[in-house]
């Protein structure tokens, strides 16, 4: 039977490795699949599925112009076993590999836009067991993202094997049935198959490509790592991204807003249905007693097909809020539903249809009506009524383009928004943010900028001084001036009115490590981790904290517990955990499978990887190679030659960094200085860093 559009040999294609099918388990899933779509799709499907494996296509073969045009189908679904990313293997070349490639150029391309206005590839992967570090990783690299599967996955202590239909859920560790992971397979295929239809009746162009493409431009990249540097500690700001990191106690009053689906005609009003989740989610932060997840944790979600059950547990949350929103004109309709995670049963939904004027009172009930149905007071919860709407509609504008690193776009948008109305707190606050982060971007006019951050910081103060996050862009500005205690007393007041402020928590645990209290700081990155486990800021302060109490142990194991989801980041991690413990050779063996680009990163741990191998004048020679034309930050210098133990060099590049004032605020906690703690020249900036010398 053909595909039920024309052009295309198949609608589906089944994939997988000869040896998982033994026993029969991808035959008997096929034949599942091709039931559950009969009650699924009004249109019979076909689906190409090897069940002989003696007809031709051995894993020895080469291609055939047969297979070439079998693999011309909508959906690919490889069946994603301990044994499938082979890169040796038929299946892995030819199926896989041939289909994500060709995919790409053809009429619609691999990723297809859904009615829901997420994004979803043509790749299917359907996942029977749990994977080695090393497949998970060649599976992300050829896919260009995170690896998203439907699991039919048994497991038990020491036991990973294929689901099947007769084992009981409540002995499966993942909780999952099998009846219920086919019906969800036929879920995803009909939203491929209806999102691809859609896209067969438009006109080809790239718009959605454009809409969903980051910035990306020198300037933007380089305020974006000016921006991860800020936030993080010395070592762990490299990779920036998220990842999973299951939490075993969940609580009972918790929740996570995700971002509510934009299902607006135009992608561009993307930055509305964000900024409308966001705000709930801030609304709800502020009740005392419920946790509710950070806005970094939950939007990692967005586009996503994972299983609600699953979210929770990687978030430790008990409760979701999900739902969407429809744009036209003046008239808006958001939908909400509220879940509980433990087993996917919706305890309330509701859809408002209002003009656009009414946006900040329908914010409220919403906040409102989940507090109720969480049996919550609701009392006490603060008003968003009283905004301009123009002014607001370009403060929402104005952090879409933050979050995408566009520095500039926001910057534009909130001055805008201010011109409109003075009065609004966290206009002033948003823009403090953004001149403080180019202080660190832009040494050239960095005094410029940090007086801008602070007036913008003590402006939203004065006109607020019960926000959260005005308090914490004047910590930022005490921080900068040297003045540890305030810095110190306005981020306690920050979290004192918003106990879910994850950012406050990890700048007073940064603010601690600076001033030498490691202990101190060490539940505020338990904490920060607890509210938003998935950013990735908050675990490596967790990391650093460990390892300046010399608690190498525990450190370890927040990294390789992270390398499931994120291996990059786990390698990295962990190639600085073995330079710090004097371990070249295996740091140099992390170095060698990341892979970095040829660049001052990897010169800088080439550097250090070679002086502890004792390849001491290799390691100057690199040094000095990388300092010709040297424009980068200083402190990282600094930290080279005291790795070295050239003294002498690092205070040069100490005091270039101090002009900086990018990250020398580390010194204190930083283990690259230890040897410098007993020379006066150390001594001597600390007191100009006002920072506590014991």
């Amino acid at each position: 039977m053909p595909s039920i559009l024309s052009g295309f040999e198949y609608d589906i294609f089944i994939s997988y490795r000869h040896n998982d099918n033994l026993d029969g388990w991808v035959t008997n899933f096929v034949q599942n699949l091709e039931k559950e779509l009969k009650g699924t799709l009004k249109d019979e499907v076909s689906i190409y599925f090897d069940r002989n494996p003696h007809n031709g296509l051995l894993e020895t073969h080469n291609v055939d112009k047969s297979l070439e045009g079998k693999l011309k189908c909508l959906i690919f679904i490889p069946i994603i076993s301990q044994t499938y990313c082979d890169p040796k293997s038929f299946a892995w070349q030819h199926e896989f590999c041939a289909f994500n490639n060709s995919s790409k150029a053809d009429q619609f391309g691999r990723d297809i836009k859904l009615s829901n206005g997420n994004v979803a590839s043509r790749i299917l992967p359907i996942k029977i067991h749990n994977l080695d570090a090393e497949d998970k990783a060649l599976l992300e690299s050829e896919l260009g993202g995170v690896l998203r599967a439907v699991e039919f996955i048994y497991k038990e202590a020491g036991v990973n094997r294929p689901l099947i239909a007769d084992d009981r859920e409540e002995k499966n560790l993942n909780g999952t049935r099998y009846r219920n992971q086919v019906n969800k397979t036929a879920g995803a295929i009909k939203e491929l198959i209806v999102g691809i239809q859609h896209a067969k009746a438009l006109p080809k162009d790239d718009s959605l490509q454009k809409a969903y493409a980051p910035k990306s431009s020198r300037g933007k990249i380089a305020l974006a790592t000016a921006l991860i540097a800020v936030l993080s500690l010395a070592s762990f700001g490299y990779f920036f991204g998220a990842f999973g990191n299951k939490i075993d106690v969940t609580v009972e009053k918790s929740i996570a807003v995700l971002p509510f689906v934009n299902m607006s005609n135009d992608p561009e009003q993307e930055y509305f249905s964000d900024g409308i989740s966001e705000e709930v989610l801030n609304l709800l932060a502020k009740v005392p007693e419920l946790k509710v997840t950070g806005r970094t944790s939950s939007f990692y979600f967005k586009g996503k097909n994972e299983d609600l059950r699953m979210i929770g547990q990687k978030l430790g949350v008990a409760n979701l809020l999900e739902g969407s929103v429809r744009k036209d004109g003046d008239q808006i309709r958001i939908t909400a539903q509220l879940i509980r995670t433990s087993d996917g049963t919706h305890l309330w939904s509701e859809t408002y249809d209002r003009k656009l004027e009414g946006i900040f009172k329908l914010q409220d009930e919403i906040a409102a009506a989940v507090l109720k149905e969480l049996k919550l007071k609701i009392l006490g919860l603060p008003s968003t009524a009283a905004k301009n709407n123009e002014a607001h509609n370009l403060l929402l504008k104005g952090k879409y383009a933050f979050y995408n690193f566009d520095l500039g776009g926001a910057t534009e948008f909130y001055q805008q928004a201010l011109a409109l109305d003075s009065t609004n707190a966290d206009i002033w606050t948003s823009l403090s943010t953004i001149k403080f982060l180019m202080t660190y971007g832009d040494f050239k006019h960095r005094e410029e900028n940090f007086h801008a951050a602070k007036h913008c910081a003590e402006k939203a103060l004065a006109l607020d001084n019960n926000f959260s996050d005005a308090h914490r862009a004047k910590g930022f500005a005490n921080m900068f001036d040297g003045d540890w205690d305030g810095a110190e007393s306005e981020y306690n007041q920050a979290l004192k009115l918003d106990p879910n402020n994850s950012e406050a928590c990890r700048t007073i645990g940064i603010l601690k490590m600076a001033m030498g209290r490691s202990k101190e700081a060490l539940p505020y990155a338990i904490k920060s981790v607890e509210l938003s486990p998935l950013n990735l800021r908050n675990l490596s302060l967790k990391v650093s904290v460990y390892q300046a109490l010399g608690d190498y142990e525990q450190a370890a194991t927040i990294i390789n517990d992270a390398s499931a989801m994120n291996p990059e980041w786990s390698k990295y991690s962990m190639m600085w955990y073995y330079i710090e413990l004097y371990k070249p050779q295996l740091a140099l063996k992390l170095l060698n499978e990341l892979g970095l680009p040829e660049g001052n990163e990897k010169i800088k741990l080439m550097v250090l990887i070679n002086y502890e191998l004792g390849k001491k004048n290799e390691a100057l020679t690199l040094v000095n190679k990388m300092l010709e034309g040297y424009n980068d930050y200083s402190y990282d210098i600094a930290r080279i030659f005291a790795f070295m133990n050239r003294k002498d060099e690092t205070f040069k590049w100490l005091e270039r960094a101090y002009e900086e004032r990018f990250r020398i605020f580390n010194i204190k906690s930083d283990p690259a200085f230890s040897n410098l703690r007993n020379d006066s020249r150390y001594t001597e900036i600390l007191k100009r860093m006002h920072l506590p010398l014991n």
